[in-house]
């Protein structure tokens, strides 16, 4: 496909999904820990559902992992629900089906705070620690090789960090995965 027919299909792809974006953007209400990070639409969309409740008993689970799907769901992207709260209610699901001292290992974009619509939530780590309220990072490691363009400027014995850092990272252009190990906090 020319670059020109690529352009043209991007245009109309963000025409179709601009209305459910700005429901979406629309849903993020004042108390959403989420409200006032800068919002734009990337890419297009395809099938599943995340934001239902899940269908286990209360306290049943040791651990969860998600390993690239938390900060893409309730954008619509893989069939999900169009649903800002997404995330806050999957983690109130997960406060239920998680027993006592159960943990977390999830991944999420490392980032400015954005919403690329469609794309992902790049999070800096205050704000993955607000939205995750009620659980303490017990551990974290940074891929420096998972960013657009990442392995080419990093040699491979300093591919992996702990600095959470997002000074110099360019507004929904460049993020970094974080791997996280979190476990519910003593006072949740």
């Amino acid at each position: 496909m020319s670059d020109v027919l690529k352009r043209l299909y991007r245009k109309l792809r963000i025409a179709v999904v601009y209305p459910s974006y700005r429901r979406y953007v629309a849903g993020l209400g004042a108390d959403h820990p989420l409200q006032g990070i800068p919002t734009r639409i990337i890419g297009d969309a395809s099938e599943h559902d995340a934001s239902e409740k899940l269908p286990v008993p209360d306290a049943h689970y040791d651990v969860f992992t998600s390993t690239a799907s938390l900060p893409l769901i309730g954008l619509g992207r893989y069939g999900d629900s169009l649903d800002p709260n997404c995330l806050p209610n999957l983690l109130r699901e997960l406060n239920r089906v998680m027993k006592p001292d159960g943990s977390l290992i999830v991944s999420m974009s490392l980032g400015p705070n954005v919403l690329n619509f469609n794309n992902s939530w790049f999070l800096d780590m205050p704000t993955i620690e607000r939205v995750f309220k009620g659980w303490t990072v017990v551990d974290h490691l940074i891929d420096r090789w998972s960013s657009p363009g990442g392995k080419g400027n990093v040699e491979p014995s300093d591919r992996f960090t702990r600095d959470t850092s997002v000074k110099g990272m360019r507004l929904g252009l460049d993020y970094l995965v974080i791997f996280l190990h979190l476990r519910r906090s003593a006072t949740a």
